[in-house]
């Protein structure tokens, strides 16, 4: 009967909320939920980083070139002077992304699965940096946008899709965030990370 009762005390012991902190994956420090990142060129992969390491591989031949700091501009197009037909869209949502290393534009969809790779081979003029720029654009109703934006802000919409997804179509709760990640960079021209 005791280990009963203690088993019923320590289930309904007070969950922390706060989740564990942070750290900057080059030097160890910890850093607050909104926070810089840096892409691996090697690896494919962005690293959060605090703001001195951030700035240390701003300049392309840092480390050897192996890694760079993830942009911070945010930009709207004119979405009527893209030829939207040649990225060759099929859903209403994507990122396109220029690789540095193969030269190439990819293309990814946003998913509950995750960014979704794209076996198209899209060749058309993309005015973003490679590797740490994305161009992002977004069909809904007749109309377009399309943003030059940091590529972790890609994969910050990616996860709060993620997230959101409800069913077969996503729901209501995932069509609300993505008006909320597009009005903020309305608002603001900028996407706050937390990833």
């Amino acid at each position: 009967m005791r280990e009963i009762l203690r088993l019923k005390r320590l289930l309904n012991a007070p969950v922390s909320e706060r989740p564990p902190s942070e750290r900057c994956e080059f030097c160890g420090l910890a850093i607050p939920e909104t926070h810089s990142h840096v892409v691996d060129l090697e690896q494919r992969r962005l690293a959060c980083a605090c703001r001195p390491c951030y700035l240390l591989f701003q300049t392309s031949g840092a480390a050897g070139g192996r890694f760079r700091s993830v942009g911070e501009r945010c930009e709207r197009l004119d979405a009527a002077g893209l030829d939207l037909d040649t990225f060759e869209m099929p859903i209403g949502m994507a990122f396109f992304i220029r690789n540095s290393k193969s030269n190439r534009l990819t293309a990814f969809y946003p998913s509950p699965g995750g960014a979704m790779e794209s076996a198209l081979q899209v060749d058309a003029a993309v005015p973003v940096e490679a590797d740490i720029e994305a161009l992002l654009v977004y069909r809904r109703k007749g109309a377009a946008e399309a943003w030059i934006v940091p590529v972790d802000a890609c994969y910050e919409l990616v996860g709060r899709i993620r997230r959101w997804w409800r069913g077969f179509d996503g729901g209501h709760e995932v069509n609300e965030e993505i008006e909320r990640f597009f009005a903020n960079l309305h608002e603001h021209g900028s996407v706050t990370c937390r990833t």
